[in-house]
């Protein structure tokens, strides 16, 4: 290949760079611009609500599924939000909530999980939810690159931060689910018929898991407690852990060893795992780790009940 071709093909492939790179931009923008108007569904809108209103609530609750479906967080206090998300675990809920700037009093409410705290394997995958904000928030970039959950390619085709949400986006923008002024972020639902059937035979032939031996906590769950203890200790928040019920906890060795991990910090930490054991009624329950909506309720008063008799200072 002679060096006219050669200037031929450069001058080509930097043309259609170029091209690309402006098209994936200008689509970026129209979409950040789309976006930043939705504030319902799971694919932005409960971000963006909750990035609305983190500096005004009193108390904010944080965690997975077990969160979301399982405190009611208007029965804990009038100013709060439930910024519970399925999937989602320490390393998305240490980062959203050091995106909360005040320094004023607020109680932070935190559900936990044993099987990511004890989780060999857990590597912060769960940040992936935050992708969105990755060009447009400094401190999400930042925990994101810090364990390197970015797509490669996304330095340079800002729009992947889309990816696979562009649908939900726009249909909730063309037509919101529901009246997000009035949504505190606690989705509990009642079980169909079909999964009242399906839980009641898992009930009924469900056999021993066994336990191992030990478990230990990983490193990156450890970091996450250290960094949300010095995020509270400079910014006047107040730290409440909390694991959620399950049907039937069977090993104990987990619960053991994160109540130990807690006192060790000097955190409050509260084990509502067996909440239900002498409540044995199958309507409070949606599956063996979700309570229904009857279930949720009860719990939730009676998480407030207990806070309120045992946390120091609960409500601030």
């Amino acid at each position: 290949m002679n060096v006219k071709n050669i200037k031929h093909v450069l001058g080509t492939l930097i043309l259609i760079c170029s091209i690309c790179y402006i098209t994936d931009k200008l689509f970026f923008f129209t979409l950040n611009k789309i976006s930043d108007n939705v504030y319902t569904g799971l694919a932005i809108g409960k971000l963006n609500h909750y990035l609305k209103i983190k500096e005004s609530k009193k108390l904010l609750v944080f965690g997975s599924s077990r969160a979301n479906l399982h405190v009611d967080p208007y029965i804990l206090d009038t100013s709060s939000f439930n910024m519970g998300l399925n999937a989602r675990n320490i390393a998305f809920v240490t980062t959203v909530i050091k995106l909360i700037e005040n320094k004023k009093p607020q109680t932070l409410l935190i559900q936990i999980d044993d099987s990511t705290l004890f989780n060999e394997d857990y590597d912060g995958k769960d940040l992936d939810a935050l992708l969105v904000k990755y060009h447009r928030n400094p401190l999400i970039k930042k925990e994101i690159d810090k364990l390197n959950k970015a797509n490669p390619f996304l330095n340079f085709f800002w729009s992947l931060s889309y990816n696979n949400r562009i649908f939900g986006i726009i249909l909730n923008y063309i037509k919101p689910k529901y009246d997000y002024t009035k949504y505190r972020g606690f989705d509990a639902m009642e079980p169909t018929e079909h999964e009242k059937e399906v839980f009641q035979n898992f009930v009924k032939n469900k056999k021993p898991k066994g336990c191992p031996d030990s478990v230990h906590l990983n490193k990156l769950s450890y970091n996450c407690f250290l960094e949300l203890i010095e995020y509270a200790k400079n910014n006047n928040k107040k730290l409440i852990f909390f694991t959620a019920p399950f049907y039937d906890d069977e090993c104990k060795i987990d619960n053991e060893e994160l109540f130990s991990l807690t006192k060790k910090l000097n955190l409050e930490y509260f084990d509502f795992t067996d909440t239900f054991r002498y409540d044995t009624s199958l309507d409070n329950w949606r599956d063996e780790a979700h309570l229904s909506k009857i279930g949720a309720i009860k719990f939730t008063h009676k998480l407030k009940e207990e806070l309120l008799k045992n946390s120091k200072n609960f409500p601030l």
